[in-house]
């Protein structure tokens, strides 16, 4: 198991976590209104990891497209005040599972999984700029102006004169661009181990052919086939077992406990996926 939560507390500080909850009109306009765990994700994604990052043959680059895997045009799972959106957005975009999307964009983060930006919008710097600037106002949202994932300095340098037409069916200059751009950094780096995260199967040939690889996102009104994609992004991303992908699930509860119903539903996904009883009883001295 690549023990990456044991000095977890060492390297995030979680308890030093400032939360501010001055800001009542963002409490009004956006659907999940728990305006603390808001601030607590968006500190969470902006807190340097003290740790040594492995440049090695294993590193794993994530291109995640946005419309699909992360937002749609549906409101959906509110049985956990899940739903991120601006309910005055005419455009109708809503990051639909934000309080389990959350953790697992972060336990692929700190375990050394650079998560960046592959959708269509960051090429449209002229023509559907405002597509372009709706992304980036939920993703500011969500997940904070001064994120580590998804980083817009990057997608733009990343994109810049790539233009919306190129990556209508193929996604490849995208792929090689962040692995020209990663390969500055760990010489290492695998084309294999880039991962194209999309909605649109249209991609995937390409993809395979071009050497990178690819997981599909299937949406779906069913809360765990919905979420299929995310367990696949964890077995892909972390280096170790099933096993130890449910331990590193539970491991994050005993740090955060205070969300751990959110936390513990994806380990709900993910055993329901990956059933290992003995597990589950073993550590139900935390389930909620």
């Amino acid at each position: 198991m690549g023990s990456i939560l044991c000095n977890y507390k060492d390297d995030i500080n979680i308890n030093n976590i400032n939360i501010n909850t001055s800001n009542s009109n963002f409490i009004n306009k956006y659907i999940t209104n728990d305006i603390i765990f808001i601030n607590f994700i968006h500190e969470l994604f902006s807190t340097p990891i003290k740790k040594k990052i492995n440049v090695n043959e294993n590193q794993k680059i994530f291109v995640l497209d946005f419309d699909g895997p992360i937002v749609e045009q549906i409101i959906k799972n509110n049985i956990l005040n899940n739903t991120f959106g601006n309910e005055e957005d005419m455009l109708e975009m809503y990051i639909t599972n934000y309080k389990i999307l959350v953790f697992v964009l972060y336990i692929l983060h700190i375990n050394n999984v650079y998560i960046v930006n592959g959708s269509q919008r960051i090429t449209m710097n002229k023509e559907g700029i405002i597509f372009r600037n709706q992304m980036y106002d939920i993703l500011n949202k969500a997940f904070g102006e001064n994120r580590n994932i998804l980083v817009e300095k990057l997608s733009n340098q990343i994109s810049y004169d790539i233009y919306p037409e190129n990556i209508n069916n193929n996604k490849v200059i995208l792929l090689d661009r962040y692995y020209n751009h990663f390969r500055l950094y760990n010489d290492k780096l695998q084309k294999k181990n880039i991962f194209l995260i999309d909605d649109n199967l249209i991609y995937k040939n390409s993809v395979i052919k071009s050497g990178y690889s690819f997981i599909i996102c299937n949406r779906n009104t069913e809360i765990l086939e919905d979420n299929y994609y995310l367990i696949k992004m964890l077995q892909q991303g972390l280096n170790c077992s099933n096993y130890n992908i449910k331990l590193i699930i539970l491991e994050l509860i005993k740090h955060i406990p205070e969300y751990k119903q959110y936390i513990y539903k994806l380990y709900t996904i993910f055993n329901y996926y990956n059933t290992d009883k003995s597990l589950y009883y073993k550590n139900i001295g935390i389930i909620y």
